[in-house]
């Protein structure tokens, strides 16, 4: 069954469309006219909140190797409610080796904190890309200043080792 609407309503989706139409042309537009300044025009976006949304959505614009170089922005935004999936989703999409190799470092930065919020989702990060990345950020938050991240690492480590872990 088809629900009734208003004139109001209709033109109100026109509007709507009318701007997405808009949307798509100027995206369009950016990326024929300023493809070799977009890496760093989303590099920039995803330091803004605000701008965040617009990054994300230019992602697949971007090759490969200009992603690699967003890898910090993604891991610092794992633990952003409005924007962790698609940090999260981001770095799945990455080569899983060069992920591997690179993930740490580019989380230094997080990790300088003593936020648990941030130590969990890496961790939940590091656990869908190799168990030995996994293993080596819950030993370092296992011997955090912090009990609650000292938790977290330790509970990692035991059930990566099968229960046999630090208790």
């Amino acid at each position: 069954m088809c629900a009734a609407y208003s004139e109001a309503a209709i033109e109100a989706f026109r509007r709507v469309k009318v701007a997405f139409d808009t949307y798509i042309s100027e995206r369009m537009r950016l990326h024929a006219a300023f493809r070799v300044e977009l890496p760093a025009l989303v590099d920039a976006a995803l330091e803004d909140p605000h701008d965040a949304t617009l990054a994300f959505e230019l992602l697949p614009g971007l090759t490969v190797e200009e992603r690699k170089g967003l890898l910090r922005h993604f891991v610092e935004l794992c633990s952003s409610g409005r924007y962790a999936g698609r940090a999260k989703a981001a770095i799945r999409q990455l080569p899983h080796d060069w992920l591997r190799d690179n993930v740490e470092a580019a989380a230094e930065r997080l990790l300088a904190g003593s936020d648990y919020l941030d130590w969990a989702n890496l961790l939940d990060v590091a656990s869908q890309i190799d168990p030995a990345v996994e293993k080596r950020i819950a030993e370092r938050a296992a011997g955090h200043s912090d009990s609650e991240i000292r938790e977290l690492g330790e509970e990692h480590l035991r059930r990566l080792t099968g229960g046999s872990g630090p208790a």
